[in-house]
């Protein structure tokens, strides 16, 4: 049974729609605190441009409190808005091209991955580095860096770095981060979502993200991180 929690901020009515049957379905109170780590999913419904501010800033506040997978299920064809969720660091978006059967199942497909994957393993995983000794902790998803406090990293970052870690010293191809990570069925691998987490991840971790230390990049094949 995966418990999934529908976010909205409008009038909209969904009973209507036929939540497969191993879906615990809540829709969630955005004026109370989330409690965490409470679901395995989030959908987020956005059916007009006024509620795609407020979508956005409940994403950053849920990045913070959950490793739940984040969709968005959105009926307005923006690319630029689409863009923009995925800078944040959801999962999905789903529009109104695809049938609700079929982004259902898309859904539930993930949401099986992600547990046969399993969250972040929580035992605490080092390594040498030139930037000083990483350390990548699963329990709580953070990362700390030589004598740095430690960060903490959304789900995605967290698995992206933890896949760099498994083959640190060793070049990551794009592909690879692609399919170790989202695993998109009948989707060729996506180069702009890579960068963009790999954008993210620097942004946390790197003293300067124009010269990074930690992940180095290998123009046009992919990422790796440094070790001594």
């Amino acid at each position: 049974m995966y418990r999934v929690g529908i976010v909205t901020f409008g009038e909209e009515n969904l009973n209507d729609v036929q939540w497969p049957n191993e879906w615990q379905v809540g829709v969630i109170d955005t004026q109370e605190p989330l409690e965490k780590n409470t679901y395995d999913l989030l959908l987020f419904y956005e059916q007009s441009m006024e509620q795609i501010a407020k979508i956005c800033e409940y994403i950053l506040h849920t990045r913070k409190v959950t490793n739940a997978l984040l969709w968005v299920w959105t009926t307005l064809e923006s690319e630029s808005t689409r863009k923009v969720y995925r800078s944040l660091g959801v999962d999905g978006v789903v529009t109104d091209q695809l049938t609700v059967e079929e982004w259902l199942l898309t859904l539930t497909n993930h949401l099986n991955r992600f547990k046969t994957k399993g969250t972040p393993r929580e035992e605490e995983l080092f390594v040498k580095a030139p930037a000083g000794e990483i350390l990548l902790n699963g329990r709580n998803s953070t990362v700390k860096i030589g004598d740095q406090k430690a960060i903490r990293l959304t789900r995605l970052e967290y698995q992206v770095l933890d896949l760099l870690y498994r083959n640190a010293g060793q070049v990551v191809t794009y592909e690879e981060i692609w399919e170790e990570i989202w695993q998109q069925d009948g989707e060729e691998s996506n180069l702009y979502r890579v960068s963009n987490i790999i954008f993210h991840l620097r942004s946390k971790i790197e003293q300067d993200i124009k010269q990074p230390k930690v992940i180095k990049t290998v123009r046009s094949r992919g990422y790796w991180l440094d070790r001594v």
